[in-house]
C-alpha cells in the first residue's frame, strides 16, 4: 500500500506541475491565461502518466543523456498523440492543436518544438529533480504517505467521473465548438455549464 501511495503522490505532483507548465505555455503562445486540461482540478493527468513513464523507461538510459533524451521525447510524443486521438474519439472534442503555433506538427496532435521541450525538461527532471523528490517522499512517515495517497486518489476518481460526464454533455451543447481547432476553452466553459445543470437538475 505504501508503494502504491507513493505512485499516487508522484502522479499528483507531475500532474500539478504539468498544469502549471500548460498555463505558462498558453500564456506565452496565446497571450491569454487558459484553464487547460480535461479535469476540473488544477492538474493535467497526462503529465502524471508521462512523468511515471519517464521514470520507468529512463532507468535503462540514465547513464547516456542522449539516449535518455531520445527516450523521453519518444515516450512523451507517443503518449500525447495517443491521448489526443482517444479523447477526440470519445468526446468529439479537440483538446489541443499545435497547427496554429508550430509549423512542424503531426495532425496538430504533437509538435516538434513541444516534443523537444519535453525531452529537455524530462532530462532536467530525471537528473536533477527526481533524486531530491524521491528522497523527500521516502522521508515521509508511511501513515502520512498512505493517507495522502488515498485522499488524492479519491479526489482524482471523483473529478474524473464528473469531468467525463461534463465532457460528454459539452460536446453536444453548441456548434461553435466545432469550428475551432483548439476547442479546450469552449469545452471547459460547456463542462462547467453541464455541472451547474446537473446540480440544479436541469436537463
Amino acid at each position: 500500500m505504501n508503494e502504491f501511495a507513493k505512485i499516487i503522490l508522484y502522479f499528483t505532483i507531475f500532474s500539478v506541475a504539468g498544469y502549471i507548465w500548460e498555463t505558462i505555455f498558453c500564456a506565452v503562445c496565446y497571450k491569454k491565461v487558459r484553464d487547460r486540461g480535461f479535469l476540473f482540478g488544477p492538474y493535467c493527468p497526462i503529465y502524471g502518466f508521462g512523468g511515471l513513464l519517464i521514470m520507468l523507461f529512463s532507468n535503462f538510459a540514465r547513464e547516456n543523456p542522449l539516449l535518455a533524451f531520445i527516450t523521453i521525447v519518444a515516450v512523451c510524443s507517443t503518449l500525447e498523440y495517443t491521448t489526443s486521438y482517444v479523447l477526440e474519439k470519445l468526446f468529439n472534442i479537440r483538446w489541443w492543436d499545435y497547427s496554429d503555433i508550430e509549423k512542424v506538427n503531426l495532425n496538430g496532435r504533437i509538435g516538434l518544438l513541444s516534443s523537444l521541450s519535453f525531452g529537455f525538461v524530462g532530462c532536467g527532471f530525471i537528473y536533477f529533480v527526481e533524486p531530491t523528490l524521491t528522497t523527500f517522499i521516502n522521508s515521509l512517515p508511511v501513515p502520512l504517505v498512505v493517507a495522502l495517497g488515498l485522499a488524492l486518489l479519491g479526489i482524482f476518481i471523483l473529478d474524473t467521473i464528473f469531468s467525463t460526464y461534463a465532457a460528454r454533455k459539452a460536446s453536444h451543447m453548441d456548434n461553435d465548438i466545432k469550428g475551432q481547432k483548439d476547442q479546450t476553452a469552449h469545452a471547459k466553459k460547456n463542462q462547467r455549464t453541464a455541472i451547474k445543470n446537473l446540480v440544479s437538475r436541469k436537463p
